[in-house]
């Protein structure tokens, strides 16, 4: 949920931009609570740790269940604010995912908890986020149910540089309602604004190690992943102008490839290799973003 003061809030960790519903955010410092009810939402205008992705999709708001029959998304969770630890649990639960006949509702239940220790030339970042999920509650075909475990660790120098590596597992029938993650990956171009569960989403075991820039006027993004998704992506941008009230021009390029995926019937096999064979992808793109 993009909140009207442009906070994302932190428990919200799953879903895209401005939300068409209904949202509730009480900061009681130490403890917080929130929570939304999804009708719609618009996802464009913000892609978490990828230059550019924001404008690969747009758009305009749909009546789901008019457009496309998908059902009510519900969430609520709390934010624990210990100083340096802050632990965030929640609840989301889709009433109809529309892919099968009955009625296919999910329940997510899980959690993150994000340890920032330094200051000055050097800060870490620990992320740990853990998903539940399970399917056909009151559906009448039989339920499964898995889980997402998500690890990643950051460095930050000087708050310009930045280094790391993560660790993603995810089981089978894990369920995760994904409308928005924050993974450093650029091989999934699908758009930010429906469920983007990404290739690199799928289920199995990937890893994976970063780096790069972030600074006033340039950014720059490199990253290697392993295991059962493949990546190799390096992407940069430059403000070229800075106006008055947070205008701006900004220019951007990279590369992407893409390389094999599991053959155990991850969505990243069916996305990849249903295409290439199982060859590797290599991709450019470039873009022009104007913000105001």
């Amino acid at each position: 949920y993009l909140g009207k003061d442009g906070k994302n809030y932190t428990g919200v960790d799953w879903i895209y931009g401005n939300v068409q519903g209904a949202a509730l955010n009480v900061d009681g410092g130490a403890v917080s609570l929130w929570a939304y009810w999804r009708n719609s939402q618009l996802g464009a205008g913000q892609a978490y740790n990828r230059m550019g992705y924001e404008l690969s999709s747009f758009d305009t708001y749909q009546n789901y269940k008019n457009a496309s029959k998908i059902g009510e998304l519900v969430s609520a969770g709390l934010d624990f604010d210990f100083g340096a630890l802050k632990v965030s649990p929640f609840v989301s639960y889709l009433t109809d995912k529309n892919t099968t006949t009955g009625t296919h509702d999910v329940l997510n239940a899980g959690g993150k908890a994000v340890l920032d220790v330094g200051s000055g030339a050097l800060r870490s970042f620990t992320t740990l986020r853990a998903v539940w999920g399970m399917d056909n509650i009151v559906g009448s075909a039989s339920s499964t149910s898995g889980l997402t475990l998500w690890i990643d660790e950051e460095l930050r120098i000087n708050d310009i540089f930045k280094v790391g590596l993560g660790y993603i597992n995810q089981g089978k029938n894990n369920n995760l309602l994904n409308y928005g993650d924050r993974a450093r990956f650029y091989g999934y171009r699908g758009g930010m604004s429906g469920a983007g569960v990404g290739n690199f989403l799928g289920y199995g075991d990937t890893y994976y190690v970063f780096g790069g820039v972030e600074s006033r006027r340039a950014a720059i993004d490199l990253l290697y992943a392993g295991g059962d998704y493949e990546e190799i992506s390096a992407v940069g941008s430059i403000k070229i102008w800075q106006g008055n009230d947070k205008m701006y021009l900004k220019l951007g390029a990279g590369y992407v490839g893409t390389g094999k995926a599991s053959a155990n019937g991850t969505l990243g096999n069916l996305i990849i290799n249903g295409t290439n064979g199982n060859k590797w992808q290599h991709s450019a793109l470039a873009f022009v973003k104007f913000g105001f």
